[in-house]
């Protein structure tokens, strides 16, 4: 058990992430109270972040490695690659709509392929859901 600096409350260490450098190897303050630090830093200085990626994306050496991960993304997985494709040229070709999200209604939706071999026929989910689905998925085929 361990106090958090932060909101002060005592928690097992496994709610605070792992720091080699601190006596305990611990870090400070609580993994949710780190995530709320951190999400609104990220809100204070979007803009940097913003300019910084910009920056980043402009670079050869990055655009160069986002290459190399294109093409071994589009070689493991065509079936995959060419669905995604699929979804994104109807969408903007307007011949595929984005709904809700199917399970919690959200407006911010995902295309999710339950067959990739009918690229245009998708549910769509939510960020969240959608990652869930996929575990869902996995752990039946595991």
């Amino acid at each position: 058990m361990k106090a958090c600096t932060k909101c002060g409350i005592q928690k097992p260490l496994t709610e605070f992430y792992k720091l080699l450098r601190n006596a305990d190897g611990y870090m400070y303050k609580c993994k949710e109270c780190h995530r709320l630090d951190s999400s609104q830093h990220y809100e204070a200085n979007k803009a940097l972040y913003s300019a910084y990626y910009k920056q980043q994306r402009q670079c050869p050496e990055h655009r160069a490695k986002q290459a190399r991960h294109n093409e071994i993304y589009r070689n493991r997985y065509p079936l995959k690659y060419k669905a995604k494709n699929a979804v994104s040229n109807a969408v903007a070709a307007g011949k595929l709509k984005s709904l809700p999200c199917l399970h919690c209604g959200a407006l911010k939706t995902e295309a999710h392929h339950p067959d990739y071999s009918k690229p245009l026929d998708v549910l769509w989910l939510c960020r969240p859901c959608h990652v869930k689905e996929h575990l869902k998925q996995r752990k039946k085929t595991e």
